[in-house]
């Protein structure tokens, strides 16, 4: 029998000081990526939104009470872009959101990917919220 103890046991041999080499610091353009297209996503979300929230105002308040308004006109071909443009928003917010989670994971700009999930929460809540109200001020009209 040897003296020495099998192959598991005792300490990793490393030559130098005891102690592993550093790792290199990984770039944080991954973060810096997914910040940028969430926070092209939020002014999107709040300029598109916005601009609904004024047609909604004017739909209400307008003096002829025809439904007739919602089908043509001007407020049917924006009707139209506002969909394409928040579709295409919460494309790229999504795309930002995921790319956040991956450089916080990989930790490719941490602290930037922590701020881009933060903003893609945020820019959720408050899509939805302005689309609620837009809902219930169309609603009560």
């Amino acid at each position: 029998m040897s003296q020495y103890p099998g192959a598991g046991y005792g300490q990793p041999f490393t030559a130098g000081h005891g102690s592993a080499p550093a790792e290199p610091a990984r770039p944080a353009t991954l973060g810096i990526v997914g910040l940028a297209l969430v926070a092209i996503d939020l002014v999107i979300v709040v300029i598109a939104k916005v601009f609904s929230l004024g047609i909604a105002v004017s739909l209400v308040h307008s003096t002829s009470g025809s439904t007739d308004q919602l089908g043509g006109g001007a407020f049917g071909a924006s009707g139209v872009g506002f969909l394409l443009l928040m579709m295409v928003s919460g494309a790229i917010g999504l795309a930002g959101w995921v790319i956040g989670i991956v450089a916080t994971v990989t930790n490719r700009g941490r602290a930037f990917g922590i701020a881009a999930i933060v903003v893609g929460a945020v820019s959720w809540v408050i899509a939805g919220t302005m689309m609620f109200g837009i809902l219930l001020l169309v609603s009560m009209g």
